[in-house]
């Protein structure tokens, strides 16, 4: 939300017989708040601050005390408001800025062309949808009709299936290779014949800590077997605890 701006005019007079008048102007000063100040350089540092939050939750019109800005000793050859209602739709649409401000942070596509609007966040691997009080979180792009496509049947878009931007799907691609590269879980591989064990492989490579952890728990399968092969742990829940890190449970 843009710094400075004008978001109301308090009118005080008409200078002589034109149609001037002399205005004092609210100014926001961030998402939060607003300030009314004199724009005289004796009495500029006659301000008065105030948070959005003090009147959100008030009701009836929203009267703001004039008096401590001395506008008489500014304005001394006329008569001066001691105070005006401020439209309180001014702070509804500051609310709804915030909002939209809020979803905005953090996305990497925001789709303006559908009401509501869709956000597109990458969040572990994953990418996150949101359009309006609907979400949907995918893993994976799937080809559809020769397009890239992500299934999201929670947005209840009346089709299951939709189409990504180049851009987003690019970078939700990009984002899943750092992540399976990096980003460290615990995921089935199958069941013991021997034991009944199910064992599980760590994805991505583990730091040295994080390996003298753990490896006891694991067993170094070779690479004979086509399903259980390499560094296996028959006890997920363990290494999980220990590194902080999911588990994918087997089917």
């Amino acid at each position: 939300m843009a710094k400075g701006y004008t978001l109301y005019e308090i009118p005080l007079f008409k200078r002589g017989k034109s149609n001037y008048w002399v205005n004092l102007q609210v100014v926001s000063i961030d998402d939060e708040s607003f300030r009314i100040q004199t724009d005289h350089e004796v009495y500029a540092h006659r301000i008065l601050t105030f948070q959005d939050e003090d009147f959100e939750n008030t009701q009836g019109p929203i009267i703001i005390d004039l008096k401590p800005l001395d506008l008489e000793r500014y304005y001394g050859e006329t008569e001066i408001p001691t105070e005006f209602e401020l439209p309180r739709e001014i702070l509804t649409e500051r609310v709804e800025d915030r909002r939209l401000h809020a979803l905005a942070k953090g996305s990497i596509w925001i789709d303006r062309s559908v009401d509501p609007m869709r956000y597109f966040y990458l969040e572990c691997g994953r990418l996150r949808i949101k359009q309006g009080e609907k979400e949907a979180t995918v893993d994976k792009i799937n080809i559809i009709d020769g397009k890239n496509a992500v299934k999201v049947e929670a947005l209840e878009l009346g089709h299951p299936y939709l189409e990504l931007q180049g851009p987003v799907a690019r970078a939700f691609e990009d984002n899943r290779k750092v992540y399976q590269q990096f980003c460290i879980k615990l995921v089935f591989r199958g069941k013991s014949l021997l034991n009944g064990f199910d064992y599980y492989e760590l994805t991505g490579k583990p730091s040295k800590d994080q390996w003298s952890r753990v490896q006891k728990y694991f067993d170094d399968f070779g690479t004979d077997d086509k399903t259980l092969n390499g560094w296996l742990t028959g006890n997920p829940q363990v290494v999980a605890d220990t590194l902080g890190i999911p588990i994918e449970a087997g089917l």
